[in-house]
């Protein structure tokens, strides 16, 4: 993928080489075999553009841009996987082995207080002196 510039202005020149009108804009090449993979409206496209006025406003598209890029190269190597889990058959996949569940310590912890109290009761019985 080859680097673009950093803000590339744009001329449109008439017939005698005057230029008309100019603007600047974000460029940012999109890596091959995921495109297919980019959201609407960006789906199949090489290169993702868009005029901008400020630099500021350069930065915050780029950075958009190059979310949407590494978000389609998430979906892309998903659908890899999913089309060669397709391919195989039950034995293999079995063979394979299940999946790894990935957790962090705080799901584990709230999951382990729902089995503990399934109905959200306070754990501690009543004493028999208040049931008198």
């Amino acid at each position: 993928m080859r680097a673009a510039k950093r803000l590339q202005t744009i001329h449109v020149k008439d017939e005698q080489g005057r230029i008309v009108s100019s603007w600047q804009r974000v460029r940012v090449a999109v890596p091959d075999g995921i495109s297919a993979s980019l959201p609407p409206p960006y789906t199949g496209l090489k290169h993702l553009t868009k005029k901008v006025q400020t630099e500021a406003e350069y930065v915050e598209t780029k950075a958009r841009f190059l979310a949407v890029i590494a978000g389609a190269g998430e979906w892309a190597t998903i659908h890899r996987e999913l089309g060669d889990l397709n391919g195989l058959s039950l034995d293999e996949i079995m063979r394979r082995g299940p999946a790894p569940i990935v957790c962090s310590q705080d799901s584990i912890k709230s999951k382990t207080r729902f089995l503990a109290n399934p109905h959200g009761r306070s754990s501690r019985r009543p004493s028999r002196s208040a049931s008198m």
